[in-house]
Parts: structure tokens; sequence; C-alpha cells
């Protein structure tokens, strides 16, 4: 969902999601193997509130994903490249 910036990390400092139905989310980064959050739940939709600080980000260099299992999820993010 965010493109890998070299020399820079991508901090994700709030969002909204909703989804159809039933649905899980689990943000990831690429070429990675562990998950940067826990699965997410979504009945409906999801909001991550703006924080300065951040709930999670990704490592120098690396693109941000997200894995969806059951329904479709739409939203938006709100992040900063950080070094």
């Amino acid at each position: 969902i965010v493109a890998g910036v070299a020399a820079r990390k991508i901090r994700v400092l709030g969002g909204y999601f909703n989804s159809t139905g039933t649905a899980t989310a689990l943000f990831m980064p690429t070429g990675a193997s562990a998950a940067l959050t826990p699965k997410i739940v979504m009945y409906g939709g999801f909001v991550l509130p703006i924080t300065p600080y951040g709930y999670f980000e990704t490592a120098v260099g690396s693109a941000l994903s997200l894995q969806i299992e059951g329904g479709s999820i739409g939203g938006i993010i709100t992040y900063a490249e950080v070094f």
C-alpha cells in the first residue's frame, strides 16, 4: 500500500478502514515473514486515531503491504517517511 523509499522507514500515524462484511487485515513489510501488527478483525470498520508517535513502522527501505482475508477492505492511512 506504500512503496519503500531508500534510507527511510514508513511510520503509520493513523488511518480509517472499512470492510464489506467480516474481514481480517495484517500489516506486513514486503520481503519479510514477521508481521508489523497482530491480525485486525473488522466488522464493518476500524479506526487508528492520528498520533504523532506512530503505531508501527517498517525497516529502512521496506515497503508496507496489507494482507486481507475474507471480504474486501478500503480506506486511508496517514504515514510519515522517517530516518
